[in-house]
């Protein structure tokens, strides 16, 4: 999950927590269409392990503001870039799947509101191994209207590609699925955004 707002102070107290299930997929042609097919790789992580500062072995953090850990088995975070920036912490799990098309998904569990502004949590997937570049569907839920957007991230660069309105609420599932040159993000199953782009056409990690 990635999670990005406006803090109005860095200690640990005053973050915002989320439970995430992560799991990544492949997706395989077949007759024309991108259908779900038994992966040849598949990774989930519940995150039900002892409490930590991290988000424990085989993950990645980007930014050096980025604050990632586990409490009461949920995994929780983070301190925020400056979103207009286009700064963006994001954690990488560090083991790929088979294909650049694919989906990873993420159960977002309840937000503890202790930072002013929005408030952001998603999933990533066409993560490089190397370089902080990937597509990101966010859940923003601190929005007064409630939106999720679609985004891409090349070299730490963060561009917009689409958005929609949208009433989120605790325990929602995102998705994020890139297929060739179609790139979609849902919600419960339902798309919201789907676009068309070519800037990232490998990266075989989720986040």
């Amino acid at each position: 999950g990635i999670p990005d707002g406006e803090l109005d102070d860095d200690s640990p107290a005053k973050r915002d927590r989320w439970a995430v299930l992560l799991t990544a997929r492949d997706r395989q042609r077949a007759g024309g269409q991108f259908l779900p097919k038994r992966p040849k790789t598949s990774f989930t992580d519940a995150f039900t392990r002892s409490d930590s500062s991290t988000l424990g072995a085989g993950w990645s953090t980007y930014l050096s503001t980025a604050e990632y850990g586990i409490s009461s088995n949920k995994a929780i975070g983070g301190k925020a870039g400056t979103w207009g920036s286009g700064a963006m912490e994001s954690a990488r799990l560090d083991s790929d799947v088979s294909s650049s098309d694919h989906f990873a998904s993420v159960t977002i569990g309840a937000y503890v509101a202790t930072v002013s502004g929005d408030t952001w949590c998603g999933v990533a997937a066409r993560f490089s191994a190397a370089a902080h570049t990937a597509y990101y569907y966010a859940h923003v839920t601190r929005s007064s209207s409630g939106s999720n957007r679609l985004d891409k991230i090349v070299a730490g660069v963060m561009t917009n590609l689409g958005t929609s309105s949208a009433a989120n609420s605790d325990g929602d599932v995102v998705t994020c699925q890139p297929s060739g040159s179609s790139i979609s993000g849902k919600k419960n199953g339902v798309g919201q955004v789907t676009v068309t782009d070519t800037s990232i056409t490998g990266g075989t990690r989720c986040g």
